[in-house]
């Protein structure tokens, strides 16, 4: 499964515009260790392949080229592997 998070869903800032977004970061609930994935530059979205069997809480977060950080955003996404 790709988790694709867009600039509209977790904008860093009012000024990353301005500056560009750098990186995703994202992680597991059940982990305390943050994930990044460049933001490619001039693209509108970054996406994460989730592949954790079962029912996953992730939280991600944007940080932009100034440094700033997004609020954290949690999803929860299952996937079965069983087949």
């Amino acid at each position: 499964m790709i988790l694709t998070v867009s600039a509209n869903d977790a904008s860093a800032t009012a000024d990353s515009a301005m500056s560009g977004l750098a990186e995703l970061q994202y992680k597991y609930s059940d982990d305390n260790e943050w994930k990044s994935v460049p933001w490619a530059g001039g693209a509108n979205s970054a996406q994460v392949k989730i592949d954790r069997n079962g029912e996953n809480g992730i939280t991600f977060r944007v940080l932009d080229k100034a440094g700033n950080v997004s609020a954290e955003n949690t999803v929860t996404v299952k996937i079965d592997k069983t087949e």
